[in-house]
């Protein structure tokens, strides 16, 4: 089954021209019954049958739609929706032979392609045929649909219309949910693969920028030299006697602070500074 426990509603909807026999049809299916009584069918009529088909619940729902053309603009409302459609025309008519493209149209132009059959009803008036069987089967073949011929007044091939189009429903039904099926899972992949190479595309990335930030910052300390800054007010080494040759001065470099012999002189030419800047060269 689909789903366990589920149900499949069917919504199919028979057309045709006026007095084919579309009423009569749902009703010997739905009810068991027939009447030779004619009823002009005044817009839509509905009736639903349960069934089993392959194991499956299923619950047809007939629409019976009018089949005179002062009824069209209601009828067609009815048809959006449907899942199935039987398209019928009578032995004893040729206009409804010969409408029924324009019939299989007006379902088209609402729905879209769904399960049809085509049904030549009336076939026991046999005396009154206008229909030839190479015609039916003809119309049949150039459509591409599933042809019968029935009796409804003899209940002959009734249940075989609505049968087979439970079964092609579902059979599209369960090709589809395949088809959604393999589409999310071929989507989940892609997503999954697309996840995968974009957090390794960022991951390399990072350690890549941490690589150079890394040169970047030795070939900065490679370059430039290493600057030292002393503490000592230069005005005092102006004042310290002539004498004196050199003083010591705390020198604080990018290792540890000690105490250095530099030149007064230097810190002189300097005086007017508060600091003193030192590189490598003087030591």
């Amino acid at each position: 089954m689909l789903e366990e426990d589920m149900e499949v509603a069917i919504k199919v909807v028979v057309v045709g021209n006026g007095a084919v026999g579309k009423s009569s049809m749902i009703q010997r299916y739905c009810k068991g019954i027939f009447t030779k009584d004619y009823k002009k069918t005044i817009g839509v009529d509905f009736l639903e049958r349960q069934i089993l088909v392959n194991d499956e619940d299923v619950r047809l729902m007939l629409w019976d739609t009018a089949g005179q053309e002062e009824f069209d603009a209601i009828t067609k409302a009815y048809y959006r929706g449907a899942q199935a459609c039987v398209l019928v025309f009578s032995t004893t008519d040729r206009d409804s032979f010969q409408a029924i493209d324009s019939w299989k149209e007006k379902v088209e132009a609402e729905v879209g392609d769904i399960p049809t059959v085509l049904v030549q009803n009336k076939i026991d008036l046999l005396e009154e045929t206008v229909i030839k069987n190479e015609e039916a089967e003809a119309l049949a073949k150039r459509l591409k649909l599933r042809f019968y011929r029935a009796s409804v007044k003899e209940d002959l091939n009734v249940n075989e219309v609505f049968k087979y189009l439970a079964e092609k429903y579902l059979q599209r039904l369960k090709q589809q949910t395949a088809e959604e099926t393999e589409v999310v899972h071929t989507t989940s992949n892609k997503i999954g693969k697309k996840s995968f190479f974009v957090s390794q595309f960022k991951l390399w990335c990072f350690v890549l920028f941490l690589f150079l930030l890394n040169s970047l910052y030795s070939f900065f300390l490679g370059f430039f030299p290493k600057v030292f800054l002393i503490q000592q007010v230069v005005m005092s080494a102006t004042r310290a006697p002539a004498t004196a040759e050199k003083s010591s001065l705390c020198v604080l470099t990018s290792k540890e602070p000690r105490r250095l012999k530099i030149p007064l002189e230097a810190a002189a030419s300097s005086r007017e500074n508060h600091f003193i800047l030192l590189t490598d060269s003087y030591f």
